[in-house]
């Protein structure tokens, strides 16, 4: 059952929202944490619930409700839902069960039917009414969680970034633009610049002008990206590059991220591209007269 903040339900159904949701005075919190196992993508998996209407706990209490955790991954083709009578749920994954993009959420589930049910902390709309709720109807839902289950933390430098056009401002101009956002850096260019980068890129091995073209773009903008960690560690935590990039600084015995936010990255953002001005230099020494 996909997640939609806009489902309307037969029933009133706690879930978040504003002043006007099904339930004004009450939440429903869902805690969940995945935990790799390191090399591999098994994962332990873990949700707590904090239900805060007292009719629904009575379900809960009276076994007529169950807490569940939905756990989906489009990637390896995987649905699973894990049942508890009560807080916190725990389920593990073999490795290759999960990949990808991972949805976890949790709910509050109706096992068995619930004639005329009503609680006293629904909204004024729904005053004085009563409910036939079915088994398998949902009682209350929290937002999904999204995850990547990869091995991003063994992933070379080079990998978390990713070059894609932009229309407008840019075009034409030979700049780009470094978005922090998604799961990869995106250095946005161009499409006639992007053109010319991927010429450069693939003769870099071979020719010092294009070496001189991935040193005027990576390098600035693995020292941005460094920087930009350092000082907003909480809002890019969750990225694929941050753990990837967080991975490979502890293994050159560098300070890790968010943990040098008065440190001069440059020299760590050489050192994590293996010092690309030295063979770029040794391509031009190579074609010297």
């Amino acid at each position: 059952m996909k997640y939609d903040p806009g489902k309307a339900y037969p029933w009133p159904v706690l879930r978040p929202g504003g002043p006007d949701k099904d339930y004004p005075r009450a939440e429903f919190e869902v805690e969940i944490d995945m935990d790799r196992i390191e090399g591999s993508t098994a994962v332990r998996a873990s949700a707590s619930f904090a239900l805060g209407d007292p009719d629904l706990l009575g379900l809960v209490e009276q076994e007529s409700a169950r807490y569940v955790l939905l756990v989906s991954a489009p990637a390896t083709h995987h649905r699973s839902a894990h049942v508890s009578t009560g807080p916190p749920i725990a389920a593990e994954f073999a490795n290759g069960a999960l990949a990808g993009r991972t949805e976890v959420r949790g709910l509050l589930v109706a096992v068995r039917p619930v004639p005329g049910f009503r609680a006293a902390g629904w909204h004024d709309d729904y005053a004085g009414r009563r409910y036939d709720i079915e088994a398998g109807g949902v009682l209350a839902e929290d937002g999904p969680e999204i995850y990547w289950i990869d091995k991003a933390e063994e992933a070379a430098i080079g990998s978390i970034f990713h070059v894609a056009a932009e229309e407008g401002p840019l075009s034409g101009n030979g700049r780009w633009r470094c978005d922090l956002l998604g799961d990869r850096v995106l250095l946005r260019m161009s499409p006639d610049d992007l053109r010319a980068f991927g010429i450069a890129r693939n003769r870099v091995n071979t020719t010092p002008e294009a070496a001189s073209v991935m040193n005027g773009v990576y390098l600035p903008a693995l020292v941005h990206v460094l920087q930009e960690a350092d000082r907003d560690g909480d809002e890019y935590a969750d990225r694929r590059w941050y753990r990837a990039l967080n991975e490979r600084l502890r293994d050159l015995g560098l300070p890790g991220l968010g943990a040098a936010a008065a440190r001069d990255r440059l020299a760590d953002a050489q050192q994590l591209l293996e010092e690309p001005f030295g063979g770029a230099l040794a391509l031009w020494a190579g074609k010297a007269p």
